[in-house]
């Protein structure tokens, strides 16, 4: 008997202690809760400003270097007359390789002019 109202009692007890703390948590809690969001979110900002920092100083870094890298550029077009086929072939890989040349149409030529069969004698 003791024992049935001893749980009763506890039963009770935690039934109005759930109770009330469902009542209570957004009027003490809410605060709180709206101020670590805030902190959270000046957080964030502050690491999407330094990554945007960081991004303008690897470009700034990266311009620097190609700027560097025009003269001995220049230097290499006049000192190696292949060199300028070596790039167009370079691209004409990268092209190949992303996928954006879908088809391949080999132009023979002498002397940067194309062969036409036209031009041929006909043999007999």
């Amino acid at each position: 008997m003791i024992r049935e109202a001893f749980l009763g009692f506890f039963a009770g007890t935690l039934a109005i202690g759930v109770i009330v703390r469902v009542l209570l948590w957004r009027p003490l809690f809410g605060p709180w809760i709206r101020k670590r969001q805030g902190l959270a979110d000046v957080r964030q900002a502050k690491q999407s400003r330094q990554i945007l920092v960081e991004q303008a100083s690897a470009e700034r870094e990266a311009a620097r270097e190609r700027a560097g890298a025009i003269p001995i550029v220049d230097k290499a077009a006049q000192t190696d007359p292949e060199y300028r086929q070596h790039e167009i072939i370079g691209a004409f890989a990268e092209a190949l390789i992303r996928g954006q040349i879908a088809q391949i149409i080999y132009v023979p030529t002498e002397g940067n002019l194309p062969i036409l069969e036209a031009t041929r004698p006909i043999a007999e």
